[in-house]
């Protein structure tokens, strides 16, 4: 952001205070990178995927995940609602 050709000056305690509130707003992941986990619900209910990452939370409040699949021969990187999940 810049004012006329002048970068805007952001204060040392607005930059702590808004990191603190990410931190406030991450997420504790209940599942590994690497896990195996089960897909319970959905178009893929039944399959076995690998857990990668948990992403943050959508604007609906959903919590959703980062998985892989085998699927059509091929290891697919699919997203999906992690409550969707089992270990």
């Amino acid at each position: 952001m810049t004012f006329g050709d002048r970068p805007a000056v952001i204060s040392h305690e607005l930059i702590a205070l808004l990191k603190a509130r990410e931190d406030q707003d991450a997420l504790p992941s209940s599942f590994e990178a690497g896990q195996e986990v089960t897909v319970e619900n959905g178009p893929f209910a039944g399959h076995s995927a690998t857990f990668q990452q948990q992403l943050s939370r959508a604007r609906n409040g959903e919590e959703r995940a980062i998985i892989l699949l085998q699927w059509l021969n091929r290891t697919q990187e699919v997203e999906v609602p992690i409550s969707h999940l089992l270990r």
